[in-house]
């Protein structure tokens, strides 16, 4: 009979039978598929983000070489283009880009056509490009766009 002065401590050990091994296996091979499964897709989901950038790129390389080219109604309509699929908050290089060349065309068709029309829209593409072409995050664009406002502005006071 224990003492009933001393306190008894009772160790018991759990044993494990081999279905409860085999529930313990099986669940870590969820969770293992699970962390796979949202790594691939992370990655899949990276590289069509990189292959859309890609494309958003080319099509603005293709503004630009029918901004060079003179063809100045076209450039508009592919920025414009652009534009309706992306955000400035999620591509602002891009989306700037876009407002800074419709604002060049803009100017350059003022010089043929529907003057102050046409110099009133460029200075409202151009101010649109400044709201993500700061001085701090890209100063050189920054001051393209500004040294365009003002060679804008210089044509609407003639």
């Amino acid at each position: 009979m224990p003492d009933p002065g001393v306190t008894q401590q009772v160790v018991s050990l759990t044993i494990l039978t081999s279905g409860d091994i085999i529930g313990i296996i099986g669940f870590v091979v969820v969770i293992a598929i699970a962390v796979i499964s949202e790594i691939y897709n992370r990655m899949v989901k990276g590289k069509e983000e990189k292959d859309f950038i890609s494309l958003i790129d080319s099509s603005i390389r293709d503004a630009l070489a029918l901004l060079d080219s003179g063809e100045n109604a076209k450039a508009i309509n592919r920025c414009n283009g652009i534009l309706k699929t992306i955000f400035p908050q999620k591509y602002p290089n891009q989306w700037g880009k876009c407002q800074k060349s419709i604002g060049v065309a803009y100017c350059k068709l003022a010089s043929i056509s529907n003057t102050e029309l046409n110099i009133k829209s460029g200075i409202q593409a151009s101010r649109e490009a400044l709201r993500i072409y700061t001085i701090e995050s890209y100063p050189i664009d920054y001051a393209m766009t500004q040294n365009n406002l003002g060679i804008a502005y210089s044509i609407l006071s003639e």
